[in-house]
C-alpha cells in the first residue's frame, strides 16, 4: 500500500543522503588540502 511507498521514497533520500555527504566529505578534504598547501604546510 501507501505505506511501503513511503519507505521506499525514505530509502532513497537517505542513499542520496549518504551519497550527497560522502561528496560532500571529498570536497571538504580537496578545499582543505588546497588552503593547507597555499599556507605552505606540507
Amino acid at each position: 500500500g501507501s505505506r511501503s511507498k513511503l519507505l521506499e521514497d525514505e530509502i532513497l533520500i537517505l542513499r542520496l543522503t549518504g551519497h550527497y555527504e560522502k561528496g560532500l566529505c571529498v570536497v571538504l578534504r580537496f578545499i582543505v588540502r588546497i588552503f593547507l598547501g597555499q599556507m605552505g604546510a606540507p
